[in-house]
């Protein structure tokens, strides 16, 4: 498994590089999870980049003690799952259904702020 975590960072850190080498590099960065985030935060640091806002999606147990602390939108699993296996299900029911008539599925979420990627006044 710590084989398959430092490729992760290889690839995050290479990103990170290709992002930050842009003529107009960006001013924020959204993590599609938890841990790619935990690449993030240190290949910032290493460019000295913590100015950059950071929004992970999905919370996970250092986010609020790094430096900047990291503003994640925080979900449940179970939750997004449950639903998944329900329209799945649906799906497979006899008929004839387009999959552009399924409908849109709100998953329950929140933003939680904790300074990495909101806006001040």
């Amino acid at each position: 498994m710590l084989g398959v975590h430092r490729v992760l960072l290889a690839h995050v850190m290479r990103a990170i590089t290709a992002l930050l080498a842009l003529d107009e590099p960006p001013t924020a960065i959204l993590s599609t999870n938890s841990r790619l985030s935990l690449g993030v935060v240190p290949a910032l640091h290493q460019f000295g980049r913590t100015d950059i806002a950071l929004v992970s999606y999905g919370d996970f147990a250092m986010a609020e003690t790094l430096s900047p602390a990291v503003t994640v939108i925080d979900h449940s699993p179970e939750a997004i799952g449950d639903m998944a296996a329900k329209a799945l299900l649906a799906r497979l029911q006899p008929g004839d259904k387009a999959l552009s008539d399924a409908p849109v599925i709100p998953v329950p979420a929140q933003l939680v702020a904790r300074g990495s990627g909101e806006l001040t006044p």
